[in-house]
This record gives C-alpha cells, structure tokens and sequence, in this order.
C-alpha cells in the first residue's frame, strides 16, 4: 500500500508476465474479495468474457454514457475497474484478454465515493454471467 502526502491510501497490484492469468478475477477481485466491472479494450482475440467460477465475480463494461457521450470496449482504449458496491476504484494498464496473460501489468486502487459513484454511474452496459439478466451496479 502507499500513502499520498495527504492521507490517501493506494494499493497497487502488479503481475509478472509468469503469473499467466487475469490481472482483476485472479489478483484484484480475490484479494480485495469485491466483485468488480472492468473496462478494458476488448478489441482483438481472446475476450475472457465476465468471470464467475469465484467467490467475485468480474463483469466487463461493455458501454459507458459520461456527458451525453457514449464509448463502447471496443473503441475505448482505457483500462480501470470499479467494486461493485464499495467505493474502490482502479485505474491500470492492462487489458482482459488472453494475450495479456503473457505480459506484466498491473492497477492501482483507491478508496473515494465521489470517484466510485462517478464510474459506477456511468456504465450502460456489462456483460453478466449466465442466467443473469442484469448486472449493473446499484
């Protein structure tokens, strides 16, 4: 964990490329043990598709509405995550994909309602586990 010069405090996580799986569902997720919606660019092969063989499960966001705009996975290159009923957010550097379990990467997490609420608010859309019909955050 890291503390800012005013208080706040950070936990960072971080995978080696050894590590081989999935940076949210098997590091963040579990260790936090939130569930969490990921938005990560999801344009290419290998989507891992949401996680729900654990405890927390892991959605990802596939639409997001902030200001009237509207930004689907595919043509949106950021890279954060958000617990689904507490105020974490993280912001990170690396994408659900397959091809990502062979790379190093990592996110750095915070504490923050405004943040949180912020995110949360702004996802139109996440694909749910089977025999969900909504996930949304509350």
């Amino acid at each position: 964990n890291l503390m800012s010069k005013g208080g706040t405090e950070f936990t960072s996580f971080a995978k080696h490329k050894k590590f081989g799986k999935d940076l949210y569902a098997d590091l963040v997720a579990t260790t936090l043990r939130k569930t969490f919606y990921a938005e990560t660019w999801l344009n290419g092969k290998g989507d891992l598709g949401p996680s729900c063989n654990g405890a927390y499960n892991v959605y990802d966001v596939d639409r997001l509405q902030i200001l009237g705009k509207t930004f689907v996975n595919s043509g949106d290159h950021s890279k954060w995550g958000i617990s689904a009923t507490s105020a974490i957010v993280c912001i990170g550097d690396i994408n659900r994909q397959s091809s990502q379990a062979a790379r190093g990467g990592g996110t750095m997490c915070v504490k923050n309602q405004q943040l949180w609420t912020n995110f949360k608010d702004a996802i139109m859309l996440a694909k749910c586990c089977a025999g969900q019909r909504s996930c949304l955050p509350s």
